[in-house]
């Protein structure tokens, strides 16, 4: 509406990544856009928008996020130097991988998020595959912690890579833990299937004696 009144052309992504960005507050959503017309423009793209914001593509949140989600160190922090090397600003890139975890979580429950195209949401339904709701949680507290850890420190970029390596490291000790304990209930079940067949050998054989 406020375009339409004040005559600005802005594409229908412009608008979505704008809403996604105000996170649905009317303050923030105007403050963007005066931003975005601020060099004298009407037309308002998606892209500008990124720019102007420093949001991410979404294919560095979907490629950074599925090695975080299988536990590749390596990966991952090839990725971390990719977004180094391209200069983002690493507290706002991890803000939106904070809020695109977020999203994966309301995706695995009701598949109403209107800020995605559809091909997006097929990939991210990809990612869903791989991981768990407690997963996704963790990776949003571990998450969280970086981002604060980053925002007085003076060199961001080893905070940001050693950072996401401890969470590869801490998710993947949680795996091979989770799977220990996986082998432990097994063998417990397997003795405890085992011992009535034991208890009654003992018994037939004391019948027979008695016999």
């Amino acid at each position: 509406v406020i375009c339409q009144e004040s005559n600005i052309q802005i594409e229908e992504g412009a608008l979505k990544l704008i809403a996604k960005m105000s996170d649905g507050a009317l303050r923030d959503s105007i403050s963007i856009l005066e931003r975005c017309i601020a060099d004298g423009e009407d037309m308002i793209s998606e892209e500008k928008v990124r720019e102007l914001v420093g949001v991410p593509e979404i294919e560095y949140l979907l490629e950074i996020t599925g090695y975080l989600l299988q536990n590749d160190s390596s990966k991952v922090l090839e990725s971390a130097e990719k977004i180094i090397d391209e200069g983002k600003d690493l507290e706002v890139f991890t803000w939106e991988l904070i809020k695109f975890i977020r999203d994966l979580l309301i995706l695995q429950t009701v598949d109403n998020l209107i800020t995605y195209k559809d091909e997006e949401k097929e990939k991210m339904k990809a990612l869903l595959k791989l991981t768990s709701k407690a997963k996704l949680l963790q990776l949003i507290t571990e998450l969280s912690a970086l981002q604060n850890s980053m925002k007085w420190a003076s060199d961001r970029e080893v905070i940001f890579e050693t950072g996401l390596i401890k969470i590869t490291f801490w998710g993947e000790e949680r795996s091979n833990l989770s799977g220990s304990n996986t082998d432990l209930n097994q063998k417990k079940e397997s003795k405890e299937q085992s011992r009535p067949n034991s208890e009654s050998s003992s018994q037939e054989g004391t019948l027979k004696e008695k016999v």
